[in-house]
């Protein structure tokens, strides 16, 4: 049998030496050298907020600066008792869709509002509005509303707002 070598631990763990293209500079400590950094400083924060300004899109603002960005849509029942369901349209999260019902040719119009194709014929589970009545509701694209009337070519507007 041959004796097991004696364990020994390894060789203490050298640092790096660092490539010969990174210099320290040598600390001072002063009122100069902090005036040097200061101004050096300001002077790429002002480089960093240009190239900030020039990527970040300005805030968009309607003509009379004083209305939110508005989205309106005409959707047309062309068939009565035929449903036609919303445009595919994302709606962001906090907006409000408003549906309205425009135009309608009849003397006692009716028009239906559902969240599905079955729904909006289904009395029960489905929304009824008169001309230039609305509702307000919350909704992640406008293809989840079903629309239909009870005459041919009536009008809904949805309109999307915050």
């Amino acid at each position: 049998m041959t004796p097991k070598p004696a364990l020994t631990p390894p060789p203490a763990a050298q640092k790096p030496a660092e490539p010969a293209s990174i210099k320290t500079a040598p600390k001072a400590d002063g009122p100069l050298e902090d005036s040097v950094s200061v101004v050096l400083l300001r002077s790429i924060l002002s480089k960093l907020e240009e190239l900030l300004a020039a990527t970040v899109e300005a805030p968009r603002y309607s003509a009379t600066e004083n209305i939110e960005e508005v989205l309106i849509r005409q959707v047309i029942v062309v068939t009565a008792e035929t449903p036609v369901q919303g445009p595919y349209i994302k709606v962001p999260k906090g907006y409000t869709t408003t549906i309205r019902l425009r135009h309608h040719s009849g003397t006692n119009p009716i028009g239906r509002v559902g969240f599905s194709q079955a729904s909006v014929l289904d009395a029960s589970a489905r929304s009824q509005l008169a001309e230039g009545e609305s509702i307000a509701i919350r909704v992640s694209n406008l293809d989840r509303i079903w629309l239909d009337s009870d005459l041919n070519s009536t009008e809904f507007e949805l309109i999307v707002e915050r």
